[in-house]
């Protein structure tokens, strides 16, 4: 694992993390619902400049240390230019690896995990999802598609098993096997991922900035028409 060492004074939560979950921008394998408007460079292009947003918005939150959990491998130079403790992630499906994550780190306050794939996702999400955590065991930032944009919680949220990731049922089944473990759950208002041409083509003007990303954004409207 590669360390940076990190200024706890400056947190306003030094005992919780910010783990953000990322592929490599390898081109083929990242972003692939945005082909055939883009082609694999081009989203792999976008992809790493996912990537560089979710990092640049969680560490100027100053809420907690941010964690980048690397896939395939840490290893990768798209990871090693962010200054943040990166780690692996470990798991066969996407509930094993995030359940690998909240047990890496049970010995912080809490984790605020989230992906990369919101870049609609504010500073003001994160803090929203820390204040609920003082009156609720787990809290979630539901998206559009079914899914879910981020996750936090004090301890091991009991919504990892028999899931059916990827699909519309994601946030439904989440909720369903968080009940069960009698588990409180705080949602936040809901937000679009950004998988498919038509997300890219609707993000607004200043997020598209912050990406740097017009060119991208122009490929995906030239294509829809």
């Amino acid at each position: 694992m590669i360390y940076y060492s990190v200024i706890m004074a400056n947190y306003l939560y030094p005992r919780g993390r910010i783990a953000i979950f990322a592929k490599a921008p390898i081109a083929g394998t990242v972003k692939t619902r945005m082909t055939p408007a883009l082609r694999p460079s081009e989203c792999a292009e976008l992809q790493s400049k996912l990537i560089a947003r979710s990092v640049k918005t969680t560490t100027q939150s100053q809420l907690a240390p941010v964690q980048l959990w690397c896939a395939p491998s840490i290893q990768h130079p798209a990871f090693s230019q962010h200054p943040v403790e990166l780690k692996q992630q470990q798991g066969a499906c996407l509930g094993q690896r995030m359940q690998q994550a909240f047990e890496d780190n049970h010995k912080y306050d809490f984790t605020i995990l989230i992906g990369t794939d919101c870049p609609l996702l504010s500073i003001a999400d994160l803090s929203a999802a820390a204040q609920a955590l003082q009156a609720n065991d787990v809290c979630i930032g539901p998206a559009h598609d079914g899914g879910y944009v981020l996750i936090a919680s004090r301890e091991m949220p009991k919504c990892f098993e028999n899931i059916r990731w990827g699909s519309d049922k994601v946030l439904s089944q989440s909720l369903s096997a968080l009940s069960e473990a009698q588990q409180s759950v705080q949602l936040l208002p809901p937000l679009p991922d950004l998988d498919h041409p038509q997300d890219l083509a609707a993000l607004p003007d200043n997020t598209i900035q912050e990406l740097k990303a017009r060119k991208l954004r122009d490929i995906a409207r030239n294509y829809l028409g």
